[in-house]
Formats: structure tokens, sequence, C-alpha cells
């Protein structure tokens, strides 16, 4: 619960930080509004935050912390020195506690490149300060990662990279989650789908040339027109390329792409959507409240769905322990065999939101003995050795009936020979 309420507490801190961040970009209050609350409820963050021992919330309230911090920096009339170096100082610990927000320094110099480009002029001691701070952090946090961190990593190929970059921005920009499409609709989870290469291609130009065509006919409404000429498109590209920062550290050594690496691209598309949102709208207060409604009500009861399915997860957990003599196994030594039923197929997994059985406990991650260290808690005796098998171990017990099958519901049958 501690855990489950600092997530909590840091995704709000994200939240108010998106609010600032809105805010100082573009000058519109209804924007930044509209754009944390999209944020604070967009199903693609759900999982940082109900992962309950992920950092992740802490790691990226402390990168828009950063950014927020710089933007105020940069904003105040001749620099603010204290605000500048606060900034670097969220961006250094943002490091220590989750490596890709070094996606903050892509944002805060793409940034500073646009304030260029407007003839905008900035004291010499504040480059100076900017410079040896990103200087100075990064060397405070590559050189512990390299005397203590050996491990050897791999390009992932470059063709996955792009099919996983293009997954997770088509993820993030489709309103309809696929966790609420498959709810609602029956639809496959992105897991259960089986593209071929060719496919990809096919559905990615595909897509492309409907937003092309898209496009060409907006461009000839002249009063569209004019709204996208105000529309500050530096400050939305510059929302597009942080949220490439923030995958490619990610994707490029990952050939699995997961929803926790798209919290902070749900954040900045969440920036984004809401100023297009208003820019094309203009003075219309109702439409534009009225598409944040709409994009509330597709987010918000995404996420309703999704937690409904973590706490599935943790009931069906509880119901395994508890159908476990757990009271049998608080002294000496004890080991227990756990198995599925041969006939209950395991459902499909997707992130945190299909999980069923003994998958609840014990997700069969190499070098992870879940369910054994799930015992011991509930136990409270480190004694106890648990291991997930296959069914014919246990219909094979020869532990003198600590062999058990565990249902797609969590409940408990015996297996083995009978106790005396």
């Amino acid at each position: 619960m501690t855990f489950r309420m600092r997530n909590i507490a840091f995704h709000l801190i994200a939240v108010m930080m998106t609010y600032g961040i809105g805010w100082l970009l573009f000058g519109s209050r209804a924007t930044a509004l509209a754009a944390s609350l999209l944020f604070g409820i967009h199903p693609l963050a759900n999982q940082a935050v109900a992962g309950a021992t992920w950092t992740n919330t802490a790691a990226y309230a402390l990168l828009l912390a950063s950014f927020l911090l710089f933007l105020q920096s940069l904003h105040s009339t001749c620099g603010s020195l204290p605000q500048l170096i606060a900034s670097m100082g969220c961006a250094l610990l943002g490091l220590f506690t989750y490596e890709p927000t070094i996606a903050v320094y892509g944002l805060i110099y793409s940034y500073l490149f646009i304030w260029w480009m407007r003839n905008r002029p900035l004291p010499r001691s504040y480059l100076y300060t900017l410079g040896g701070g990103t200087v100075i952090t990064l060397l405070f946090f590559a050189t512990p990662r390299i005397l203590v961190t050996h491990q050897t990593v791999t390009l992932v190929p470059l063709w996955c990279f792009f099919r996983n970059l293009v997954m997770s921005t088509g993820a993030v920009i489709l309103p309809l989650d696929s966790v609420l499409a498959n709810t609602l609709f029956g639809t496959p989870l992105p897991s259960e789908l089986k593209i071929s290469p060719s496919l990809q291609y096919l559905l990615l130009g595909s897509g492309l040339a409907v937003l092309a065509v898209a496009t060409l006919l907006a461009a000839r409404s002249a009063t569209f027109r004019q709204k996208l000429a105000l529309t500050e498109w530096p400050k939305i590209l510059l929302l597009a390329v942080g949220s490439i920062f923030a995958l490619v550290p990610i994707l490029a050594f990952t050939a699995h792409p997961s929803e926790t690496y798209l919290y902070l691209p749900s954040a900045l598309y969440a920036l984004a959507l809401s100023v297009l949102m208003k820019r094309v709208v203009g003075d219309r207060r109702f439409m534009f409240a009225t598409g944040v409604v709409l994009f509330s009500i597709l987010f918000g009861s995404a996420t309703w769905i999704r937690n409904g399915r973590v706490a599935d997860c943790g009931a069906i957990a509880q119901k395994i322990i508890t159908g476990l003599p757990i009271h049998e196994w608080s002294q000496g030594e004890w080991c227990v065999k756990l198995a599925s039923f041969p006939w209950d197929l395991p459902s499909p997994r997707y992130g945190l939101y299909q999980y069923r059985g003994l998958s609840t406990i014990d997700p069969r991650e190499p070098g992870m003995r879940a369910a054994e260290w799930a015992l011991q808690i509930a136990t409270g005796n480190d004694k106890v050795k648990a291991e997930v098998v296959d069914a014919t171990m246990v219909e094979n017990c020869a532990w003198h009936g600590e062999c058990f099958f565990v249902a797609g519901d969590g409940s408990i049958t015996r297996a083995g020979p009978a106790r005396e």
C-alpha cells in the first residue's frame, strides 16, 4: 500500500508539472488544465502507477519538474540561475531513479534551440551554468554507473527498433485504448497480434496515406488554414521530438516494447492534443470543452477497466495465498509444489492486465522465485521452499501432500497422496 500511495502521489506531482509546462509553453490556462486532466487519466500512464514496486512515476515527476524549472528560469527577465541549478538537480535525481529520464536534456536543448531561432538573447552566465550543469550532472551519473555496472547491452536490429517505435507511437495517439477495445468488442490484445513485417509496412503506409488525404482535405478550408497558421508548430514539434527522446534510449536496447515506457510520451501527447484542439476551435469554449469531455470519457473508462483488471489480479493472488495451509508452514522446512490444471489454458498475457491463476503470484520471470517469496512473506518462514512446476509433476507428487493445483480463479486443490 505504501508503494502504491507513493506512485499515486508522484503521478499527481507529474500532473501538476504538466499543467505548469502547458501554461509556460502555450500561455493558455484552458490548454494547460485540459492537458493535465487528460494525462492524469491516460490509460497508458496507468501501468507505471499501478506497478507498486516501480519508481517510474517518481522519476518522470523529477523529469517534468526539471523541465518546468528550466522553462521558468528561461522565461525570467534575465534568466534565473537558482531555478536553472534546481532544474539540473532534479535531472540528476531522476537519472539515479530511472536512467531513461536522460530524455530531459533532449527537451531542454531542443527548446533552447527554438529560443535561439527566435533571436531571444540570454546572458553568458546562464549559458555557462546550463552547459556546466549538464556536464557535471552527467559525470556524476556516468562515473558510478561505469564503475559499478558491467552488464553488456546489445542493440536491437534496426527493423525491430522502427517497428516498436511505430507501435508505441500508434498506441499513444489512438483514441481507443487496446484494453478497453478488448473488453467492449473482444478485439485481440496487442500481445495476441501476429503481424508479418510486410503487413506492418502496409498498415503504416495506409495510415500515412489516410493522414495525408485528411490533411489535404482540411487544408482546402481557408478558416482551418488560418487557425493552423496561428498554432505554435515548433513547440508542438518539441513535444513530438521529446517523445522520441523518451523512447529511443529504451527501444534501442529492448526488443519487447512495454506500456511502461509510454508514461512520458502520454504526458507530451496530452499537451499536444490539448493545444491543437484549442487552436482548431478558437474561442468556441463549448466545442473545446466537448472535445476534452469526449477524450476524458475514453481515457477515464479505459483506465477504470485497467484498474479493475489489476484489482482482479490481486484478488486471485489473495485467494491462492489464503487457500493454502500457510498456518501449518509457519515453522520448519517445507517444500511446496504448485501447478496449473492441465485443462486450464493460460490466458494471453498483456502488461499488468491479464494475469490469472498462478501467474498472479509467479509470472515465471527468469531468476525470480516469486511464488516462494510470496509464501515466505505470508508464513513468516524463510525455510519454506516453493516451485511452480508442470501438472505431471504435481500429479505424481512425492512430498506427502504438499502439492497443489491452482485454478485460473485462484481455487486450490490438494494433489498427491492423502495426508495421514
